[in-house]
């Protein structure tokens, strides 16, 4: 039991800090996979003689998200939006990324969605963001209205175990125990792991905090920070108790 928490441990803290907070900390295109840099550099050069290529923003953008480089992804994908208004692909990578890194505000995310919503963009991945957004921001009787929407779109078991996984969470959440413990039954089917990753949803989730630009200042380099040091503390705080609760 041990060992396995220990590995859960380590595993969120990876995840928080590689998808989150590290690439936020990242202020200049500094590459270390060299096929991105040249690929970059390509799309640059010829930005250089079309700059109102609303396509080769969004694919520099991409370029910028793969390097794991939010900050000049985020500014590529407000370029690509104002210069082509009806680009629903670019909206949406924005919303996600705004989303994913903290960096905005409720406000501005509805923003998007209902604008993704009038380019009558794909009913699955609009409802799924959609719901993603209000459970953010602990709208969860909005955020259970739109999952159960997408699910109706859901075209393969993966995506229905998504759904599955963040109903269970929200019906919990309602204390509906009833239809949360219904929803696990077919979920289990789908993902026989279900009960581990609703456990780091779960820590995830009760642990987290907003986006501090200085949150990660010395990661790359090898430095410590307290409020790393405090999450991780959090998150040892959190299994701690679940297996309290698992011996009791």
């Amino acid at each position: 039991m041990q060992s396995r928490i220990h590995k859960l441990v380590i595993a969120l803290f990876y995840i928080f800090a590689v998808s989150c907070a590290t690439p936020l900390a990242k202020k200049e295109a500094s590459f270390e996979d060299a096929s991105l840099e040249k690929e970059t550099s390509v799309i640059l050069s010829k930005l250089k003689e079309n700059p109102r290529n609303s396509h080769l923003h969004l694919k520099l953008a991409r370029v910028y998200l793969e390097d794991n480089n939010i900050p000049l992804a985020i500014k590529e994908l407000h370029k690509t939006v104002k210069l082509d208004p009806q680009n629903a692909e670019a909206y949406f990578l924005l919303c996600k990324v705004l989303l994913k890194c903290g960096k905005t505000t409720y406000e501005e995310l509805l923003k998007y969605t209902e604008k993704l919503t009038s380019l009558n963009f794909h009913p699955f991945r609009l409802h799924f963001l959609k719901g993603e957004v209000h459970l953010r921001y602990k709208k969860l009787k909005k955020a259970l209205k739109e999952f159960k929407e997408s699910l109706k779109y859901a075209s393969n078991d993966e995506q229905k175990s998504e759904v599955y996984l963040r109903l269970i969470f929200i019906y919990r959440e309602l204390e509906d125990f009833k239809n949360a413990d219904k929803i696990y039954t077919q979920a289990k089917i789908l993902n026989p792991n279900i009960d581990e990753v609703l456990k780091k949803m779960e820590i995830e989730r009760k642990t987290s905090y907003d986006y501090s630009p200085e949150l990660f200042k010395y990661y790359r380099s090898g430095g410590d920070h307290p409020l790393i040091e405090d999450r991780i503390t959090k998150i040892k705080e959190k299994m701690q108790e679940l297996e309290n609760e698992e011996s009791d």
